[in-house]
C-alpha cells in the first residue's frame, strides 16, 4: 500500500495545458492477518529526525537545485507567508501556516534570521528587503491576493487557489 500526492502548479502558455509537477510518495507495507498486532504497542524512544531545521535546510537545497539563493528566497516567503492570516484556507492553509512560522514550534536552534522574517512580515507587513534578494515569489506561484470583502480599499485575505491535475 501507499500514499501519493501531487502538487500541479499550471504555467501560463498560450494554447497549452502545461503543469509543473511535484510529486510526493510513500510505502508502506500492511498486516497481513490479525496475529500481527501486539498489545501493548511498541513505542519506540527514537525521534523521527524530523524538525523545523532539516525541513528548512531540504526546502532551501530545492530551491537552490531551480538556480535561486535558497535561504534569500524562503525568507522572503516566511515573510510573505506571515503577512496575511492563513486560517480561512483549510487543511492547506493551515499546513503553510506551521510550516512557514518559525514560532509556531519550540526553539529549535533556527538563525534569527527565520524569526525576524516571520515578524517582518507579521508587524511591518514589509517583505521588500527579501525580495530584493530573491526575485521570485513561491507564495505568489500558488495563492492569488485580493479583497474578501469588495467595499474594502485594503488587502484583507490570502486565497489560495487549487488548480486540478488534468484539464480537458
Amino acid at each position: 500500500m501507499g500514499l501519493f500526492l501531487a502538487i500541479a502548479i499550471p504555467l501560463e502558455l498560450p494554447k497549452t495545458n502545461v503543469y509543473l509537477s511535484y510529486n510526493f510518495e510513500a510505502n508502506y507495507n500492511v498486516p497481513e492477518n490479525q496475529t500481527t498486532y501486539e498489545y501493548p504497542p511498541i513505542i519506540s524512544d527514537r525521534s523521527l529526525g524530523i524538525n523545523r531545521k532539516n525541513v528548512y535546510d531540504a526546502l532551501e537545497f530545492k530551491i537552490n537545485s531551480h538556480g535561486y539563493p535558497g535561504r534569500e528566497c524562503l525568507l522572503r516567503t516566511i515573510c510573505e507567508a506571515s503577512e496575511y492570516d492563513l486560517s480561512g484556507n483549510g487543511v492547506l492553509g493551515d499546513v503553510i501556516h506551521v510550516l512557514l512560522s518559525p514560532t509556531a514550534s519550540r526553539s529549535e536552534n533556527l538563525s534569527p534570521e527565520y524569526e525576524e522574517a516571520e515578524t517582518n512580515g507579521k508587524s511591518n507587513h514589509n517583505c521588500a528587503k527579501y525580495a530584493q534578494n530573491c526575485s521570485i515569489s513561491l507564495i505568489g506561484l500558488i495563492s492569488w491576493l485580493g479583497n474578501a470583502d469588495l467595499k474594502c480599499n485594503t488587502l484583507t485575505s490570502i486565497t489560495i487557489t487549487h488548480y486540478p491535475l488534468f484539464s480537458f
